[in-house]
């Protein structure tokens, strides 16, 4: 899918393994918070995990954000470990600019909310399938 746009745009990825669709006339910088963190660890990528992250990671989410121009970022569950890191990011960035992505979203409402009550309780109101995030993504920015 590509579609017309015109503009440059940043996402910080700490989900990992999400499909970003192609827009025409645009770039798009994502910074793989994990990938990042394993270059720069010096331990060796044992070390790091999708699990609660490292202080390599959290020194590659903190300065990349505060670096600013952040369009997006785009947050795994990855097995409940996703709120570690969510708590990394800062709360005036949480409504707007943050989804947070599933492998699966629960199929019942009741163990929907009681998954996504802990993300919503800190101030994130965005939450997708893996596979419903491309069409996320191409609303938000088209």
């Amino acid at each position: 899918m590509t579609l017309k746009t015109r503009k440059s745009m940043q996402v910080l990825d700490i989900a990992g393994e999400v499909n970003y669709p192609i827009l025409e006339d645009t770039t798009i910088k994502i910074i793989h918070s994990i990938w990042e963190a394993k270059k720069k660890e010096k331990r060796g990528v044992r070390s790091l995990t999708y699990d609660e992250p490292c202080s390599a990671e959290k020194t590659v989410i903190g300065t990349t954000l505060l670096k600013g121009d952040i369009d997006l970022i785009v947050l795994g569950n990855n097995r409940d470990y996703g709120l570690y890191r969510a708590r990394l990011i800062p709360p005036d960035m949480r409504a707007d600019r943050t989804c947070i992505v599933w492998n699966n979203l629960p199929e019942t409402q009741g163990h929907l909310e009681h998954k996504v009550r802990p993300y919503k309780e800190i101030g994130f109101n965005t939450f997708l399938s893996r596979r419903d995030f491309e069409p996320y993504f191409v609303k938000k920015f088209s």
